[in-house]
């Protein structure tokens, strides 16, 4: 006699096909499809010219983005119609938005919500978005049946909502797949002559990621080091940096590179990762340096950046100068609240760059395996498999 094998339908909710949190959420859905005990989908909200080719098969709510596309009502009503369909046991939204969206929809599945960030971030957006944002956090929010953070910081975060059960609250962190990250970084680069040694600053240029902090960093320190940047930002904010390197007279030691869809072999060849953002989560570009064996030295911008050194237990909000790892160094981050420390930061972060170009090959760290592919899909399956 053959034994009928549960095999449970994964729903999995993205708000776009591209950014930071398209690729985690590209990276969960193919976590899911490479398994053959799941049967999943994806589907999306926005689909943008020029997105992760994964996404092409998805269907999405729009093709445009405009005050019509985000017409929540809309876009409830379209997802009960697939959930309908489609019948899941589990939905999975990747951002705050498509929370919204899986709480208010409906059904008989079990609704699992993202969470990136600390919701004390958004006090960024202004006082009324951040309100909005309190009311959903609130009312709406707790409806879900399980709210997956993806630190310890944003999990101790949402735990001071009262409203929201504190046991259905939890840290799942997000797939990395490290085994293609490694590989990627093989393919020769091609079209540069990258300065040697250099450090590289890979992501997004914008006002809270803060890259103008390891430009004036880098001017304090007296040797041939460079700095790369990979990554593209509104261009009146990337002219104000190229003006603070002519300034500063650094135009043969920084570069542009402008954004690659594959940055990993210009990680790979640098003496170090920097990171040196105002606020952050979880940011993955440090945990893929790890991955190639890349040094980091990051400002003290979220515990998650402590998760990710293995340093955990030594957390210190209030930094005064800096903390090494053995997989890299820490610096302090005052002015994030404090704007008249901006210069001792970019003191000790220019010091944190000297430390960690001391450091070697670093050794394999532990913390990657707890963003492997089987762990994190594992950890939500159990999550459906409990409530069987």
């Amino acid at each position: 006699m053959i034994e009928n094998r549960f095999i449970p339908r994964i729903l999995i909710l993205v708000a776009g096909n591209n950014g930071t949190i398209g690729r985690c959420s590209w990276n969960l859905y193919r976590a899911f499809m490479n398994r053959d005990d799941v049967d999943v989908i994806c589907v999306g909200i926005h689909r943008f010219d020029g997105g992760l080719k994964g996404f092409d098969s998805c269907e999405f709510f729009s093709d445009k983005y405009g005050k019509q596309e985000n017409s929540i009502t809309k876009q409830v009503k379209w997802l009960k119609g697939i959930k309908e369909s489609y019948c899941p046991d589990m939905t999975i939204s990747t951002l705050y938005s498509t929370n919204l969206l899986n709480a208010l929809s409906g059904g008989q599945d079990y609704k699992v919500g993202i969470f990136h960030a600390p919701h004390k971030q958004g006090r960024s957006l202004g006082l009324v978005k951040y309100a909005f944002s309190l009311l959903q956090y609130w009312f709406i929010f707790p409806k879900l049946d399980f709210c997956s953070c993806v630190s310890k910081e944003a999990e101790e975060d949402l735990k001071s909502i009262k409203t929201i059960d504190r046991s259905k609250i939890g840290t799942i962190y997000n797939v990395h797949q490290v085994d293609e990250i490694l590989k990627k970084a093989d393919i020769p680069l091609q079209e540069e002559v990258l300065p040697s040694p250099y450090i590289i600053y890979c992501g997004r240029l914008d006002a809270n990621k803060a890259p103008i902090r390891a430009i004036n960093a880098l001017s304090k320190i007296k040797s041939q080091l460079s700095l790369v940047f990979v990554g593209k930002g509104d261009e009146p904010f990337v002219s104000e940096l190229k003006k603070q390197v002519d300034d500063l007279g650094m135009t043969s030691r920084v570069f542009f590179l402008g954004e690659k869809s594959n940055p990993y072999p210009y990680i790979k060849a640098a003496k170090a990762l920097i990171s040196c953002s105002y606020s952050e989560s979880l940011p993955g570009v440090i945990i893929e340096a790890l991955a190639l064996g890349v040094p980091v030295v990051s400002t003290n911008s979220s515990r998650g950046i402590w998760e990710i050194l293995l340093a955990d237990e030594s957390y210190n909000i209030s930094l005064a100068d800096s903390y090494q790892t053995k997989w890299g160094v820490i610096t302090s981050n005052h002015a994030f609240k404090d704007k008249s420390k901006e210069e001792q930061d970019v003191i000790n972060l220019a010091h944190g760059i000297e430390q960690v170009l001391t450091y070697s090959r670093i050794p394999e760290s532990e913390f990657l395996s707890k963003v492997e592919a089987n762990t994190i899909t594992m950890q939500f399956l159990s999550l459906i498999n409990h409530e069987k």
